[in-house]
C-alpha cells in the first residue's frame, strides 16, 4: 500500500504519538469526531477518483472542513494514505519542502485537494517522490486555482509525456509561477514541443530548469528561448544538444531580449556552434552568465569566440572550464578581454593550465591588474 511517505518516525497515527501532537488541537478533534472515521486508520485506497470531482466534493464539505490541514486530513482518508507530518507542520509557512518523502500519486493528490485553499505557501519543492504523470495532473490542476505558489520543484518524478502536457497547460493558465525546475524527469524531443508550446506564452515565469533530460536534435527550446520574453534564467545542464539541437538554442539566443543566464554545460559545441555563438555575443546585450563547461571546445573553437568577446559590453561571467581548448585558447581568450575595454567581464572560468608559458601568466596578470584599476564594484576572479 502506498503511504504518504518519509521515515517511520515522521508517519502520524501508525508509528507516533508525538505526530499527532503537533497537528492542531481543534482540527484534529474535529476530524477525529467525524463519523466518517479516523484519518490515521488504514482504508482501502480509492485511485479512481479525479482530482476535480475530489476538490468539488472538498468544496462541497467547506463549512465542515474550513482549513487547509481539516481539508488535507480529510483527503487522506478519503483517498487511502497517510499523511505527511511535514507538511501539516509546514502549511502555514512559506517554504514547503517535501523532497524524498516519496508521496507517490494518491499521496500528491491529497496535497494538492488541500494547497487549492492555501494562501502560505510560496515555494513548494517535491523532488523525488514519485508522483509520476498523474501527481503531476494533480498539482497542475491545482495550480489552476491557487494564485500564491510562485515556485515549483518537480525534479526526478518520472512525469512523462502526459505530465508534460500538464505542465505546458498549466504554464499558460497560471500567472504566477516564477521558478519552475523540472531537473531529471526523462524528457526527450518528443516532450521538448508540448513542454515548450506552453511556456513560451507565459507572461511571468523567470527561471526554468530543464536539465539532466534527453533533449537532442529537438528545435522547440530554440524556439522557446526566441519567442519568450519573460525568461531570466534558463538551465540545460547534463542534455545531449547537439548539431541541430544547439544550433536551434544558439539561434535563438540572437532575438531574446530577456534572459540574463544560460547553462549550457555538459553539452556538445561543435566548431560551427562556435562561430554563431561568436555572434550572439556581439549581438546579444542582454546576455550576462554564459556557462560552456564541458562542450568538448576545442583550441579553435575558443578561437572563434574571441571574435565576441571582443565586442561584448554585458557578459560578466564567463565559463569555459573542462574544455581541451589549450593554452592557445586561453591566451585567446584573455587577450580578447584586455582587448575589449568596455567589458565587464568579473569572473572567468577556465581548464587548468599545470605549466603556463611565462607570457601567459604575466597576460593573467595584466587582466588581473586592468580590472583593478577599474571603476569595477566587484573583484575580478579567474577561477579553474
Amino acid at each position: 500500500m502506498e503511504t504518504g511517505g518519509g521515515n517511520p518516525g515522521d508517519l502520524p497515527g501508525i508509528f507516533s504519538e508525538s505526530a499527532t501532537e503537533r497537528l492542531n488541537p481543534e482540527s484534529l478533534q474535529s476530524i477525529l469526531a467525524d463519523p466518517e472515521g479516523n484519518p490515521f486508520e488504514i482504508i482501502l485506497p480509492d485511485d479512481k477518483i479525479d482530482i476535480k470531482d475530489l476538490a468539488d466534493e472538498a468544496a462541497d464539505l467547506r463549512s465542515k472542513y474550513e482549513t487547509c490541514e481539516q481539508v488535507y486530513l480529510w483527503a487522506c482518508r478519503k483517498l487511502g494514505c497517510t499523511p505527511v507530518t511535514p507538511f501539516i507542520r509546514n502549511i502555514n509557512q512559506e517554504l514547503c519542502n517535501l523532497d524524498d518523502y516519496g508521496l507517490g500519486e494518491r499521496g500528491t493528490k491529497a496535497l494538492s485537494v488541500s494547497l487549492i485553499i492555501n494562501t502560505s505557501i510560496i515555494r513548494l519543492q517535491l523532488a523525488s517522490n514519485a508522483i509520476g504523470a498523474n501527481g503531476t495532473y494533480s498539482i497542475c490542476n491545482m495550480l489552476k486555482e491557487n494564485c500564491f505558489i510562485t515556485e515549483l520543484v518537480l525534479d526526478s518524478n518520472d512525469i512523462g509525456s502526459f505530465g508534460a502536457e500538464c505542465i505546458s497547460k498549466m504554464c499558460e493558465d497560471n500567472r504566477s509561477i516564477k521558478y519552475l525546475s523540472l531537473q531529471n524527469n526523462d524528457f526527450g524531443d518528443q516532450d521538448a514541443q508540448v513542454l515548450c508550446d506552453g511556456i513560451k506564452g507565459s507572461l511571468t515565469l523567470e527561471y526554468l530548469d530543464l536539465s539532466k533530460n534527453k533533449f537532442c536534435e529537438t528545435q522547440a527550446i530554440g524556439q522557446l528561448i526566441n519567442q519568450n520574453e519573460s525568461l531570466k534564467t534558463l538551465k540545460l545542464h547534463y542534455n545531449m544538444l547537439r548539431l541541430d539541437g544547439m544550433k536551434a538554442v544558439i539561434s535563438g539566443l540572437k532575438e531574446n531580449v530577456s534572459l540574463k543566464h544560460i547553462d549550457l554545460s555538459w553539452n556538445g559545441i561543435e566548431k560551427m556552434h562556435c562561430n554563431e555563438l561568436a555572434e550572439v555575443l556581439i549581438a546579444n546585450n542582454t546576455l550576462q552568465q554564459l556557462n560552456v563547461n564541458n562542450n568538448r571546445i576545442c583550441p579553435t573553437g575558443a578561437m572563434t569566440l574571441v571574435r565576441g568577446l571582443q565586442n561584448n559590453e554585458s557578459i560578466t561571467s564567463f565559463h569555459i572550464n573542462g574544455n581541451p581548448i589549450g593554452e592557445d585558447g586561453f591566451t585567446a581568450i584573455v587577450s580578447a578581454i584586455i582587448y575589449n575595454t568596455r567589458n565587464v567581464i568579473e569572473h572567468l572560468e577556465y581548464p587548468k593550465l599545470d605549466f603556463p608559458a611565462k607570457e601567459t601568466v604575466e597576460m593573467m596578470k595584466e587582466l588581473s591588474q586592468m580590472k583593478k584599476s577599474s571603476q569595477s564594484d566587484h573583484n575580478f576572479q579567474f577561477c579553474c
